[in-house]
C-alpha cells in the first residue's frame, strides 16, 4: 500500500529531475513538458508551480508569471520571496505602483522580523523606486542607508578574515564571505548609482558605477579561483552554467547602467564599450527590461 501511495511521487522528483536537467542543456520545450508531468503526478507539490513561474520569468513571459505568483501570493501571504518575485514581475510589466506597494510591504515585514535584512529590503525599494523615476529623494535617502549598512557588513567580514588568517584557520571560507559581501555592496552601489543618474547627478553616479564594477569583477575573480579549489573538486556540479548565469546578468546590468551615465556625461566610447560588455554577458541587446 505504501509503495501504491508513493509512486506517484517518485515519479514526479524523476520528472522533475529530469525537466531541470533538459533546462540546462537548453532543451527549454522537453522542460516544460517534463515538469508539467511532473505536477500532473504531484499536484500538491507547489515547488514545481513555482519553478514554472520562474522559468516563464527567464523568457520573459511575464504576465504568465505573474499569475502562477499570484496564486501562491495567495497561499504563503507574508512570504517575503515570492512577495519580491511579484514584484519584478510587476516591474516588468509597467506597473510600477504595484510593484512598489510589494517592496514597501516587504520593508514592513522587515522591521517586524529582522527578516529580509534591512539593507536589502532597503535596497530593493530604492531600485524600485528608481526604475519607477518616483520619489527619488526617498529613494537615494534608503539606497545610501543600504549601502552604508552593506559596507559596514564588509568591513566586519574583513575583520573576520584578518583573524582567521593569524590562527590560519577557516581562511577559505572567510575569503568566501568576504567575496559574497563585496558583491553585496557592489549591487546596493549600483542601486544608488542608478537613483543619481535619475536625479541629474551623473558624477557622483560615475563614482557609484565604477566601484559596483570593480567589486563586482574582484568577486567574479575569487569565484572562478575558489572553484578549482581542490577541496571543491568533488562538489556537485549541477546547475553550474546556471549560476554562472545569473552572476553574467548581474555584471550586464552594472556595465548597462555605467553606460546610460557615461552617454549622459558625454563619454560616448565608454558608453558604447559598456553597452557591448552588457550585450556579451547578456547574449542579447540590454534594455530597460533587465533588472
Amino acid at each position: 500500500m505504501v509503495l501504491l501511495v508513493e509512486a506517484p511521487n517518485e515519479l514526479a522528483k524523476w520528472k522533475y529531475a529530469a525537466a531541470l536537467e533538459a533546462r540546462e542543456a537548453g532543451e527549454k520545450e522537453k522542460a516544460y513538458e517534463l515538469l508539467e508531468q511532473a505536477r500532473q503526478r504531484s499536484a500538491h507539490n507547489l515547488e514545481y508551480k513555482q519553478v514554472l513561474a520562474e522559468w516563464k520569468h527567464e523568457d520573459r513571459e511575464y504576465a504568465e508569471a505573474l499569475a502562477i505568483v499570484q496564486e501562491l501570493c495567495e497561499i504563503f501571504t507574508d512570504n517575503t520571496d515570492l512577495i519580491g518575485f511579484r514584484s519584478r514581475l510587476y516591474q516588468h510589466l509597467q506597473r510600477h505602483p504595484e510593484a512598489i506597494a510589494d517592496l514597501q510591504k516587504i520593508m514592513q515585514i522587515s522591521e517586524a522580523t529582522g527578516q529580509p535584512e534591512r539593507a536589502l529590503s532597503l535596497n530593493n525599494l530604492a531600485y524600485g523606486q528608481a526604475i519607477a523615476k518616483t520619489d527619488l529623494d526617498a529613494a537615494f535617502e534608503h539606497s545610501n542607508e543600504a549601502v552604508k549598512l552593506a559596507e559596514a557588513d564588509l568591513a566586519s567580514a574583513a575583520n573576520q578574515l584578518k583573524r582567521a588568517q593569524e590562527k590560519k584557520k577557516d581562511v577559505l571560507e572567510s575569503e568566501a564571505a568576504v567575496a559574497n559581501k563585496r558583491f553585496t555592496v557592489a549591487g546596493h552601489l549600483d542601486t544608488r548609482g542608478l537613483v543619481r543618474l535619475y536625479r541629474d547627478e551623473a558624477a557622483d553616479a560615475q563614482s557609484d558605477f565604477d566601484q559596483a564594477i570593480s567589486l563586482a569583477e574582484q568577486t567574479l575573480k575569487f569565484s572562478r579561483a575558489f572553484e578549482k579549489e581542490p577541496r571543491n573538486q568533488q562538489r556537485p556540479k549541477a546547475g553550474a552554467s546556471l549560476r554562472q548565469k545569473q552572476v553574467d546578468e548581474t555584471l550586464a546590468v552594472l556595465y548597462y547602467h555605467r553606460s546610460l551615465n557615461l552617454q549622459k556625461l558625454g563619454r560616448e566610447d565608454e558608453a558604447k564599450r559598456d553597452f557591448a560588455k552588457a550585450k556579451e554577458l547578456l547574449g542579447r541587446e540590454p534594455d530597460e527590461t533587465l533588472f
